[in-house]
């Protein structure tokens, strides 16, 4: 389902789909896996920003893979779910544990087009594609970000296309 220039989609099982229409954050007592595409908010890009992915303990995503959080945590203690930002930073994906799954997966259903500042609300790291300052999403072509190796801590630092400063520790 497409809204606005993101798509979004909301799966019921490993092999039913469901629409943003539902309205329960569970289905048959199961959370549901939430995937959004951000656009870029650059003038005719067209490009997607980042992708966001939302799993529930021990499911895997679109993609077939598995997060290495579940492996690690079969016992489920460090969170109900997992979220993942992928599509964005040139060296590296990001994944963490979500202890509030269905809280997490409401707020992001509730966001409609402000998925980006919603995330960036509930934690910077949700977000590093998104500009509080110009309240817009970039891809990784528009973001002037140089990525810095410094004794395995990896970080970048840039400006977004306007020339806001941004550190992203990822």
């Amino acid at each position: 389902m497409t809204i606005g220039a993101r798509d979004v989609t909301w799966w019921k099982t490993s092999r039913q789909r469901g629409n943003v229409g539902n309205n329960a954050a569970m289905t048959v007592g199961r959370p549901l896996r939430v995937r959004v595409a951000i656009p870029c908010g650059f003038p005719r890009c067209g490009q997607t920003a980042a992708m966001v992915e939302l799993i529930p303990h021990g499911a895997v995503y679109a993609d077939g893979q598995k997060d290495i959080l579940h492996e690690i945590d079969i016992s489920g203690l460090f969170g109900k779910g997992t979220f993942r930002l992928s599509d964005f930073l040139r060296f590296a994906n990001y994944s963490t544990y979500v202890a509030d799954y269905e809280g997490f997966v409401a707020a992001v259903r509730g966001a409609g087009d402000d998925v980006a500042a919603v995330l960036y609300g509930l934690n910077k790291e949700y977000a590093p594609f998104f500009c509080a300052q110009c309240g817009c999403s970039y891809c990784g072509a528009h973001w002037k970000l140089e990525p810095s190796f410094d004794y395995g801590f990896d970080y970048y630092s840039g400006d977004c296309p306007v020339g806001h400063r941004k550190f992203i520790d990822h």
